[in-house]
């Protein structure tokens, strides 16, 4: 910037602080896709709060996913805080203008929804 100052836009990968623990979302996502009931997955830190996030809220396509059956599956290949303690099974993923999936729209589904187990 003008006068030698920086701006800090924010991190450019996905981890995330979980509980005091660093989560890369892309692992977890990865893992939700390895299960055959799951055909695309979008995860998040979620209620966030102070810049970390209390648990993990993961978003999965597929009308046979079982959030249960897809939770155990995951404990078995990630540490167990990484499991996330909300599944919620939707149609399809909400896209943006531009074609991506709109984060905005499934953190606005979990605020409205609440918490799950």
């Amino acid at each position: 910037m003008a006068g030698g100052e920086y701006a800090y836009l924010g991190r450019t990968d996905s981890q995330i602080q979980v509980k005091g623990h660093r989560v890369e979302l892309g692992e977890l996502e990865a893992a939700l896709r390895r299960q055959p009931t799951v055909v695309e997955a979008v995860a998040f830190g979620w209620p966030e709060r102070e810049a970390t996030a209390e648990a993990l809220a993961a978003f999965v396509t597929d009308s046979n996913a079982d959030p249960e059956v897809v939770r155990a599956a995951v404990r078995t290949l990630l540490p167990a805080f990484m499991v996330p303690t909300t599944i919620v099974v939707i149609e399809a993923l909400p896209l943006n203008a531009n074609g991506k999936v709109d984060p905005h729209a499934l953190r606005k589904q979990l605020d409205e929804s609440g918490p799950r187990e």
